[in-house]
């Protein structure tokens, strides 16, 4: 399952614009961003338990799943989107 999931990272990785490979911090943040709204969605618009979970599966995804092997500032650099996600999720959750 594991070597599938790598896999399946490499092909994503080879159909990715060059920019965000060049520039690993944006690609992480908007990796951080979009699976915010994810787990903001799946977690029901919990800001907590989205940033604990997000994390948690960044962390399980650096140690098992990327083909790049394990990286702190990868995980580190998905946090500032991450929080943004969360931020506008719940500031459009008040607004509505």
């Amino acid at each position: 399952m594991i070597d599938r999931l790598k896999k399946f990272m490499l092909w994503v990785y080879s159909i990715e614009p060059g920019g965000l490979l060049r520039s690993s911090w944006m690609n992480e943040s908007l990796a951080g961003f979009a699976g915010g709204i994810v787990f903001m969605l799946l977690l029901h618009g919990s800001g907590v338990w989205t940033f604990l979970v997000f994390n948690l599966v960044s962390v399980l995804y650096e140690r098992f799943v990327d083909p790049n092997g394990w990286s702190w500032s990868d995980v580190l650099s998905r946090v500032p989107g991450l929080i943004l996600a969360i931020v506008i999720f719940v500031t459009l959750q008040k607004v509505a």
